[in-house]
Order: C-alpha cells, then structure tokens, then sequence
C-alpha cells in the first residue's frame, strides 16, 4: 500500500490568507493529503476552499466536521461544491463533534450522538452503491420476485437492513419504544432510500450527496418525533 503524507490545516500563527505559499510547498515536497477539524479555529471547509485553488493533486478531507450543526442539505451542498471545486479530491469525514461544541456553543441537544452520522454513513454507501452498480441493480429490481431466494432484489435490501438494524435498536430504546421493532424500521428506512436510488439512475439530479442528506433530513426529523408510544 502507497503511503501517504499529510499535513492538518490551519497552520499554527499562520493566518489563512498566507496559507498559501506553505500549502504549494508541502505538495511540490511530496506531502499527499490536507486535513482539517473543527473546535476552535476556522470551519473545517474554508481552509480546503482556499488550499483547493493552490492545489492541484492533493486530497483534501474534513477530519472531521460536525453533523449536529448543520442541516443535513446544507452539509450536502458544502460537499458537493467543495468536490467540485477540487476537481473530485475531496474527502468528507464527518462525526458527532462533542457535547461542548454541539449543545455548550451552539444550543443544540446532545443526544445519541452517533446514530445521525451512522444513518448518513448508510444512505450514503447504499446509493454509492446503486450508482456504482446501475446495470446490476436495475436487472435486480426488474427480475425481483417478493417470495423468491437468494440473490434477489428484497434479499440484497434485508441484507443491508440487517447492517442498520442494530443502529436503529438502540435509536429507538432511547425514545421509549420496543427495540424489537428495529426490523420493521430499517426496512422501511433502507426501502425509502433504494426507492429513492432506483428514480435517482435516471434524474441523475440533484447530486448524490444532496439526495442523501434530503433523504436523512426527512427520515431523521420523522425518527426524532418519535412518540413513546404509536
């Protein structure tokens, strides 16, 4: 495996505008990758925006940012022009930040902090799926057969609800409801996004990216209203 260099932005003392020199002079030595956090210096965005134009090969990755903070469609569309603007070579990280950062700062509740980022983390690599393998997966839902084995449509859905259904247990424990209901919900969750992958092979618009976060947006909001009892 190629081993790989990388630097974490922004630079101590350095003000972001004078980035630059420094940045051109880690890639022409053979740095690789640029990275960025968040806690107290600038967003994680911002210093990639800027090294993307002095750039032309290194990665570029959020290491990570926030999803809390953000709404999931305008995370999406941070992604998505910052991919754009660097040709492809961007990387998104993204975590649950921390309680200080998240409900200290900006007044958001902090609560089961890791579901969100693994519920994006699943719609996000099963339409990666679907688009990486269009052909196969068109094939899958016309030859699909509900009651048929194996290699079918519905099993390769069950089998990516069976990754998700442990997530959802506990999402829906910390709500008050029965976590023996996970099943029923990741197939609902896993079915709206293979739905909306299967229309998504043909609009091809919005973007990827933006077409997960609208998707977690509208089941995520749905999950936290949750009511005790249904």
């Amino acid at each position: 495996m190629e081993g790989r260099w990388g630097l974490t932005l922004p630079l101590s003392g350095v003000p972001l505008a004078e980035h630059g020199e420094f940045v051109k002079r880690a890639e022409a030595a053979g740095y690789t990758d640029l990275w960025t956090g968040e806690t107290a210096g600038p967003d994680g965005f911002t210093p990639l925006a800027l090294s993307a134009a002095w750039t032309e090969r290194m990665r570029l990755g959020t290491g990570i940012v926030g999803v809390f903070q953000r709404g999931p469609a305008l995370l999406a569309q941070e992604a998505a022009a910052l991919a754009d603007a660097s040709g492809g070579r961007f990387v998104l990280g993204i975590g649950s930040s921390s309680d200080r950062i998240i409900e200290g700062w900006n007044g958001i509740p902090f609560e089961k902090p890791l579901s969100k980022p693994k519920f994006e983390a699943a719609a996000v690599s099963l339409l990666r799926y679907i688009e990486e393998n269009a052909d196969g997966f068109r094939i899958l839902v016309r030859d699909s057969n509900p009651g048929s084995g194996g290699g079918t449509y519905g099993t390769l859905l069950a089998d990516i609800a069976g990754q998700v259904e442990y997530i959802m247990a506990d999402f829906l424990k910390s709500r008050g409801r029965d976590p023996k209901l996970a099943p029923m919900y990741s197939r609902m969750m896993v079915g709206m996004v293979a739905f909306t992958g299967q229309w998504w092979l043909d609009a091809r618009k919005p973007k990827l990216e933006q077409v997960a976060a609208n998707l977690i947006d509208l089941a995520w909001n749905g999950l936290s209203q949750l009511d005790a009892q249904a």
